[in-house]
C-alpha cells in the first residue's frame, strides 16, 4: 500500500492522503479519525519530501513560489489539525467525500492540453510574478500571477487540507492549475515541494496533541513503501502527458470520494 501511495502521489503531485485515507477507514473502522488523519499526514510529509527530491535538478519546482505558498499553507493548516477533533465522524467523511467529488470534476474537464493564456494582466506591480519554465523538448512555456491571490489559494487549500485529514497537494493542484496557470509539471513537482511544509507542521501539532499515539506503527510500516514509491511516480511523470497525469489524478480522487461518502452515509 505504501509503494502504491508514493508512486500515485508523486505521479500527480500530491502528498497521496486522498489514496491512503479511505483504506484505513475501512481497515481500521474503530479507531478515531482524528489518529487515521495524523497517519496521513505522516505518510504526506514522507511521500513528499521523497518526491522533491525525486524532482530536484529538473527545474520543475519553482521554489520561490513554493516558499511564498507554504508561509500561506502552514498557519492554515495547523488551524485545520485542531479542528479535526470537533468534527462528528460521520460529518467528517460526508463533507470530505463531497469536496473531493467536486475536485474530481473540476480537474477531468480541464483541457490542460490548450495553450494558456495569461491570467493577469502585464504590469509593474510588485505582487505579479513572471514566470517560465524550459520543457525537454526545448520550447519554453510562461506564466505569471498575483501573488495575493496565490496566498489565498495557499491558505485556503492549506486549512481545508488539514480538517479533512489529506496533504494540501490535493487541493493545491487544482488551485495551481485553473486559477494561477501553472503548467501542470511545474504545478505537481511545487506542489510536492509546499506539501513538505504542510504535512510537517500538521504532524508537529498532531503529536503535541498526543493524537498520533496508536498509529505510529502503522504510519512506519506504510512509510517503507512510500520512499521507493516515489521515486518511481517521479520517473513515470517524465514520460506520461500532462492530460493524462490530471486524469489519473480525478479518476482516483472520484473513486476514493465516493468509497468515503458511502462509509459515512452508512453509520
Amino acid at each position: 500500500m505504501g509503494f502504491i501511495v508514493g508512486t500515485l502521489g508523486t505521479l500527480v503531485g500530491v502528498g497521496g492522503g486522498f489514496i491512503l485515507l479511505p483504506v484505513l477507514l475501512t481497515i481500521y473502522p474503530e479507531k478515531p479519525h482524528e489518529v487515521l488523519t495524523a497517519i496521513t499526514l505522516v505518510i504526506g510529509f514522507i511521500n513528499s519530501s521523497t518526491g522533491a527530491l525525486a524532482h530536484r535538478g529538473s527545474g520543475r519546482i519553482d521554489f520561490k513560489s513554493g516558499f511564498i505558498f507554504a508561509a500561506a499553507t502552514v498557519p492554515a493548516s495547523v488551524l485545520g489539525t485542531y479542528l479535526t477533533t470537533y468534527l462528528p465522524v460521520t460529518l467528517f467523511q460526508i463533507i470530505l467525500g463531497i469536496v473531493m467529488v467536486m475536485v474530481s470534476v473540476l480537474m477531468f474537464i480541464s483541457n490542460t492540453d490548450r495553450k494558456k493564456e495569461k491570467n493577469v494582466k502585464k504590469t509593474r506591480s510588485k505582487f505579479i510574478m513572471e514566470k517560465n519554465f524550459s520543457k525537454g523538448d526545448g520550447t519554453k512555456e510562461e506564466w505569471s500571477y498575483d501573488i495575493r491571490v496565490g496566498v489565498v489559494c495557499s491558505a485556503i487549500a492549506g486549512f481545508i487540507s488539514s480538517l479533512v485529514g489529506l496533504a494540501g497537494g490535493v487541493f493545491h493542484i487544482p488551485l495551481m492549475i485553473r486559477i494561477l496557470g501553472f503548467p501542470v509539471l511545474v504545478a505537481a513537482a511545487t506542489s510536492q515541494f509546499v506539501v513538505i511544509f504542510s504535512c510537517l507542521s500538521g504532524t508537529i501539532t498532531n503529536i503535541i496533541s498526543g493524537a498520533i499515539k496508536g498509529g505510529v506503527i502503522t504510519a512506519i510500516t506504510i512509510s517503507l513503501g512510500v520512499v521507493p514509491g516515489a521515486f518511481f511516480g517521479a520517473s513515470i511523470s517524465k514520460r506520461m502527458k500532462n492530460i493524462w497525469i490530471i486524469r489519473i489524478f480525478a479518476v482516483l480522487l472520484m473513486i476514493a470520494a465516493l468509497k468515503i461518502i458511502i462509509s459515512g452515509v452508512a453509520r
